[in-house]
């Protein structure tokens, strides 16, 4: 008998290699998608950040106006009508004391003893 034709095995090999790559193939199509997908969920995020940041700065000096002493006093005065007329005013003045330094010699002179009493009677 004769022999038989040895078959090549190239053909074989290449009906394995085209159901990895289809395989391959479908496999970076959805890791493509799921990377677009991310990509997108990421930009968003960064434009509610930026959004969010714009607010802080907003709210941050919308509460400095809040603080400030000119807007409390203006809206006292709008809206509670409480005013205060500056001529209408009365201004006391204490008389400021002195401040009397205190004879730390052996022996008090009687001119400093005289002249306390003097002081106090005065005042």
């Amino acid at each position: 008998m004769r022999p038989r034709r040895k078959r090549k095995k190239t053909f074989n090999r290449f009906k394995l290699v085209i159901p990895i790559a289809f395989v391959l193939a479908v496999m970076w199509v959805c890791k493509s998608n799921e990377a677009d997908k991310l990509s997108r969920k990421l930009t968003e995020l960064e434009r509610t950040k930026k959004s969010i940041i714009e607010q802080h700065k907003l709210l941050h000096i919308e509460l400095e106006k809040y603080r400030s002493i000119g807007w409390i006093d203006r809206c006292a005065r709008q809206n509670f009508g409480m005013t205060y007329d500056v001529k209408k005013r009365i201004v006391l003045f204490d008389r400021s004391k002195e401040i009397r330094r205190q004879n730390r010699g052996l022996f008090a002179s009687l001119g400093g003893f005289v002249s306390g009493i003097y002081k106090s009677l005065i005042k």
